[in-house]
C-alpha cells in the first residue's frame, strides 16, 4: 500500500471512531515538514505522521516533531504501516509498539504513551 493511500485509510478508521482528523498538507498554505494530520478525539489528541513501512522521516520533519514534542511531550507521533492490520507508532525516532488495525486501542495506546512520559492530557 502506497503512503497515501495508507493515509487516506488511517484518516478513514479514525473518522469512523468518531475521531475529527485535519490534513495538514504542505504546500501555499501549509508548512514542509509538519505531521500529516492532526487528530482530535476523546481519548488523545495529537498530530500523525503517516509512513511507509520503509519511507524515512526527513530531518526537517523530525526537527519540527522534536520541537512539538518539546513544547507538550506525547503530541507528535509517527504512525508506520507494517503490513495487512499492522502498524508501527514511533516516537522521538523510536519504535514504542505495533499495533492491530484498532483505532481506538490506537488512541488509548497513544494517551497511556503521553501520561507515562509526562505529557498533558
Amino acid at each position: 500500500m502506497n503512503e497515501s493511500d495508507y493515509t487516506a485509510k488511517l484518516s478513514a478508521a479514525l473518522k469512523q471512531c468518531d475521531a475529527v482528523v485535519i490534513p495538514l498538507v504542505a504546500g501555499m498554505r501549509g508548512i514542509s515538514g509538519m505531521p500529516d494530520r492532526f487528530i482530535c478525539h476523546r481519548i488523545w489528541a495529537g498530530f500523525l505522521e503517516c509512513k511507509g513501512e520503509h519511507t524515512k522521516i526527513t530531518s526537517l520533519q523530525v526537527y519540527l516533531h522534536a520541537m512539538l514534542n518539546e513544547q507538550q511531550p506525547g503530541i507528535c507521533y509517527v504512525c508506520r504501516y507494517i503490513g495487512p492490520n499492522v502498524l508501527q507508532i514511533e516516537y522521538d525516532k523510536y519504535p514504542i509498539g505495533r499495533y492491530a488495525w484498532d483505532m481506538v486501542g490506537l488512541l488509548t495506546a497513544l494517551q497511556v504513551h503521553r501520561a507515562s512520559i509526562g505529557g498533558g492530557g
